[in-house]
């Protein structure tokens, strides 16, 4: 399947995935995929947060707290700094594995609402072999993971002062099993040049698609995508 999508700011090509990026992302990805159900008219690909006793681990970028009331202006400044920040860290040609997230914890009145992470590098890119490496964040993930995200970190801060859209400011990072997350929403995932889109429905003037657009992405994966929990890997994609 491959389809032209017009959005207000111009042309981008979504397509299925190939059946090697499937294999490929699925040993990056830190607990595997889960195919779709034959017998799922949705066909949704499962990003394996949980399978049996494992758990994946997760880079959790903490904001402070916000009110429940602002949530949805918050949710609106991130998911633009989210999509555009992804046109930026391509430029930096890293081969590994990416998965900017949000999450989302109540927490009495309040809520934690913040970016988190995960993936892994590729041995042979750039982010493991031209910088020095983050043991203290880089033993759960690999050598160049941290490379990657404080990239990725990078282009929300420009992304920020440049477009206008808030930012707040950064009072933890933390290495958390993605079950302490509360709610993971996953919208987007980079491996190495490949971006793929996991939104399930996508129409021509869809915010996302018209983002990465003016960012300069060309061509997407289409890979309708969500966390899952899984008590074997029988069904992991080989």
């Amino acid at each position: 399947m491959t389809k032209m999508f017009t959005t207000p700011k111009g042309l981008i090509k979504g397509r299925a995935p190939t059946a090697l990026e499937i294999t490929n992302l699925k040993n990056a990805l830190p607990l595997g995929l889960l195919m779709p159900d034959s017998s799922d008219d949705d066909q949704i690909y499962g990003l394996v947060t949980k399978c049996g006793d494992d758990e994946a681990w997760a880079l959790k970028q903490q904001n402070p707290d916000i009110s429940p009331s602002s949530f949805k202006a918050y949710l609106t400044s991130y998911y633009y700094l989210m999509c555009r920040s992804v046109c930026e860290y391509l430029k930096h040609g890293f081969g590994g594995c990416l998965v900017p997230s949000f999450y989302r914890k109540e927490k009495g009145d309040r809520l934690e609402f913040g970016f988190s992470f995960l993936g892994s590098p590729s041995p042979t890119g750039r982010e493991s072999n031209e910088f020095p490496p983050m043991p203290p964040y880089d033993e759960n993930f690999g050598e160049g993971f941290f490379t990657m995200y404080s990239h990725f970190y990078d282009g929300l801060k420009k992304i920020s002062k440049e477009d206008g859209f808030p930012f707040s400011p950064v009072i933890g990072l933390d290495i958390r099993k993605t079950g302490a997350l509360g709610q993971l929403v996953v919208l987007l995932m980079v491996h190495g040049k490949t971006v793929f889109v996991c939104k399930r429905d996508l129409v021509d003037d869809d915010m996302m698609l018209s983002i990465l657009a003016d960012g300069g992405v060309e061509e997407f994966v289409h890979l309708p995508c969500l966390p899952m929990e899984t008590k074997s890997s029988n069904k992991r994609v080989n």
